[in-house]
């Protein structure tokens, strides 16, 4: 798992069991994962005001609010009398107000899962994880999820605009790799780093690979291959193959890139 990812994780549990032993101090054990403090906690986090975005000084987990906490419940108890839902889970979708984003409430989740798992490998906590995951809570998830795609509608958002948007850049290309070559071409201290941005710029824009995922990529792993017959040159494809990145977990990438027969044409 990523660094920033584990710290991101390590956070936010940090924060469940903050939440846990303000809420149940007078249970034995109040760290035990159920599925009550799981539900309570995504539950609030689903509808507390939006945070400032950034890391705290030090990398400082954030500090359970008990106050927001029982605003928030106050609030969800006054709008259940107001719809007078028939049964609790339809009140967990007549009243969610959705201000939390998708990704950080699956983050969230995860991160007491993580939790769950290691108090279950110590023979702490008897439940599974179906038992942890109820139907409100599947509810409380989804409706969080609905959420982005009904706020997109509802802004006229063009749906495709996050995926093409580097495609849109392509008009950009030609500048940002003249800039790339111009950079400390003329510097024998600075023309290493030059030429690790270029390599990065082709193996991120052509290679399909995320800059993540090249942070770990070593140079030894950079192979050559020569197709003969292809031209008046011989036609040279980089293949970049990294064990351990971003998205990889286990398996390797492979970024692929090729020389164009018009040397104008290439990156």
């Amino acid at each position: 798992m990523p660094v920033n990812t584990q710290l991101a994780y390590n956070r936010k549990g940090a924060e469940f069991l903050a939440y846990c032993r303000e809420i149940f101090a007078e249970q034995a054990i109040p760290i035990t994962v159920t599925e009550e403090k799981l539900f309570g906690f995504l539950y609030y986090q689903a509808h507390r005001p939006e945070r400032k975005r950034g890391k705290k000084p030090g990398g400082s987990a954030v500090v359970f609010n008990r106050d927001e906490f029982n605003s928030v419940m106050h609030a969800s108890e006054s709008s259940q009398q107001s719809h007078a839902p028939e049964s609790g889970q339809q009140s967990v979708e007549n009243t969610i107000t959705k201000k939390a984003a998708e990704e950080t409430l699956n983050q969230y989740y995860c991160s007491i899962l993580k939790i769950w798992q290691g108090q279950v490998d110590m023979n702490a906590n008897n439940l599974s994880k179906e038992q942890l995951r109820s139907q409100r809570v599947k509810m409380l998830l989804g409706s969080v999820q609905k959420h982005k795609k009904w706020e997109a509608a509802a802004n006229f958002e063009e749906k495709l605009d996050a995926e093409f948007a580097p495609y849109l850049l392509v008009n950009e290309i030609p500048r940002i790799e003249e800039e790339l070559f111009r950079r400390s071409f003329d510097s024998s201290k600075c023309c290493l780093g030059a030429l690790r941005d270029r390599f990065c710029f082709l193996m991120s824009n052509r290679g399909i690979l995320r800059g993540e995922s090249l942070f770990k990529c070593e140079l030894s792993d950079l192979c050559d291959l020569v197709k003969e017959d292809e031209g008046v040159h011989d036609c040279h494809i980089l293949v970049m193959r990294i064990a351990v990145g971003k998205t990889n977990g286990l398996k390797t990438l492979y970024g692929r890139v090729m020389r164009h027969k018009n040397v104008n044409l290439c990156p």
